[in-house]
């Protein structure tokens, strides 16, 4: 089925964060692997708490995968934004 449109909107709005809130990042790959790393399981795990999503299997490792997703995802995000704004 396809996603409601509040989370297309979310994703929209994230995919501005390196170029915007989150410039002060941008040279920092290290910062950016920490930050995705801590980030972005926290934020699945504020999502399952107010009910928006579910994780499966353990906890640990569904925050472990979370944690090593989002600290590759995180860094790609920035060069991708690099890559597209000199286009």
């Amino acid at each position: 089925s396809f996603p409601p449109l509040w989370i297309l909107a979310l994703w929209l709005a994230f995919a501005t964060l390196p170029d915007g809130a989150l410039s002060w990042l941008e040279g920092r790959t290290i910062l950016q692997i920490i930050f995705g790393a801590v980030g972005g399981p926290l934020s699945y795990l504020a999502g399952e708490k107010l009910g928006a999503a579910e994780l499966h299997g353990s906890f640990a490792y569904a925050m472990a995968v979370l944690a090593f997703a989002w600290a590759v995802a995180t860094p790609l995000c920035f060069r991708f934004v690099k890559i597209f704004a000199k286009t």
